[in-house]
């Protein structure tokens, strides 16, 4: 396994004197507009899918054809943003079956164009901060905010 150092070094690579660009793929429900500053650190650039909904009554195969759209978008953005030799990441993040099922797409493509899917997806971490509050009339009111700590 690769030291943290390493991938950061591999993404301070020069190419023709010039700096590789840092560009996320994000899909979620969580569009970058609403996140902080420290979560939008450290991308140049940001490209937002949101996540689909996936209705409960769908059948497995119409979540895997989904999962098919799902994944020709994720990689006609890729191969359009690699094309200028720059780095990709994504960070997919959604329903449960929709998710599996689009990675197994995005595997199908990716070995053969040179990349290890696993290598370039990136997870945000965050820690869950719990206060409470009293409402006018005394009640407690617990409250949770969600602090962005890294990408892993």
């Amino acid at each position: 396994m690769k030291s943290l150092k390493i991938v950061e070094y591999n993404l301070k690579l020069m190419r023709d004197n010039k700096m590789y660009k840092k560009i996320l793929i994000a899909v979620s429900n969580h569009p970058p507009e609403q996140w902080g500053d420290e979560q939008k650190a450290g991308w140049d650039e940001i490209v937002f899918i949101p996540f689909p909904n996936v209705p409960a009554r769908l059948t497995r195969q119409e979540v895997r054809e989904m999962a098919y759209n799902l994944a020709c978008q994720i990689i006609k953005i890729w191969d359009e943003k690699t094309r200028g030799g720059e780095i990709v990441y994504l960070w997919l993040a959604g329903e449960y079956s929709l998710t599996v099922f689009t990675i197994e797409q995005l595997l199908e493509y990716f070995p053969q164009h040179g990349y290890h899917l696993f290598n370039r997806m990136v997870f945000p971490t965050s820690e869950r901060v719990v206060y409470e509050e009293k409402d006018e009339e005394g009640n407690v009111i617990k409250k949770s905010v969600f602090k962005f700590v890294q990408w892993r």
